[in-house]
């Protein structure tokens, strides 16, 4: 077995144990690397923000899920000095903007100068109005072909639940092979989250929001029940004091 062969286990190794001390110390809460499997109940997309592709989008603005949840998104503001324009959304094509999300996606991008591609490297940081379960996204940095993704989750006294890191790739290959990012607890307690790299100098990017969140209960039958009993007996003891 060669050197360079021990080195890339080793490399493997650190990272399998990072992310298992980080699950460790999380308080229930588990890192999800496939959006199938957070179990998503609500998403945001992109497309539903009230802006046109490409438009400039303030460091800081509120958007809403497909289920009403209210969120708040905000990357640091951007360096104007490097020509670093603000975050923008776009639609990922094969003739337009290639990428590896899936065809069509609609994608959140931190900003760059297109001339030096020099960009906003965040962290990308998303705060809900109510705490949720889960929460993920595939994330991709520009003009990096790999990178180390990072997703960490706070409660709502700004603890960290725990941070999660594996490496991501990005691409043109418009094939859904960026890298999903997402946690999952046993309680609705993650009230923020955000996303990051160990890319200091490229812009970053995630498609759609997953969510989990708490499921509001229908009124039961039997409260319905003991609602319409307790209307009859008001209107009959009315009918007997006439």
């Amino acid at each position: 077995m060669t050197q360079s062969w021990l080195i890339k286990i080793g490399f493997k190794s650190a990272i399998v144990a990072t992310i298992l001390t980080q699950a460790a110390a999380s308080y229930g809460l588990s890192f999800v690397s496939d959006r199938s499997a957070l179990g998503a109940n609500d998403q945001l997309d992109w497309s539903t923000l009230p802006v046109a592709p490409f438009s400039p989008l303030s460091s800081t603005f509120p958007a809403i899920s497909d289920r009403g949840l209210g969120v708040t998104v905000s990357f640091p503001p951007p360096n104007t000095e490097l020509g670093i324009e603000q975050p923008f959304y776009f639609q990922t094509t094969s003739d337009g903007i290639p990428s590896n999300y899936s065809p069509n996606d609609f994608v959140l991008f931190s900003g760059f100068n297109p001339e030096t591609l020099i960009g906003n490297s965040g962290p990308l940081t998303i705060t809900f109005d109510i705490p949720v379960l889960g929460v993920g996204s595939q994330l991709v940095v520009e003009n990096t072909p790999s990178f180390l993704g990072t997703i960490e989750a706070f409660d709502v006294n700004n603890m960290s639940l725990g941070q999660f890191s594996l490496p991501g790739i990005s691409s043109q290959a418009l094939d859904n092979s960026a890298q999903f990012y997402g946690v999952i607890n046993d309680v609705p307690n993650i009230s923020r989250i955000t996303f990051s790299t160990d890319i200091t100098d490229r812009a970053i990017a995630i498609n759609s929001l997953s969510l989990v969140n708490v499921s509001v209960p229908e009124p039961s039958l039997s409260i319905g029940l003991i609602f319409m009993v307790g209307c009859g007996l008001i209107s009959k003891n009315k009918r007997k004091s006439l």
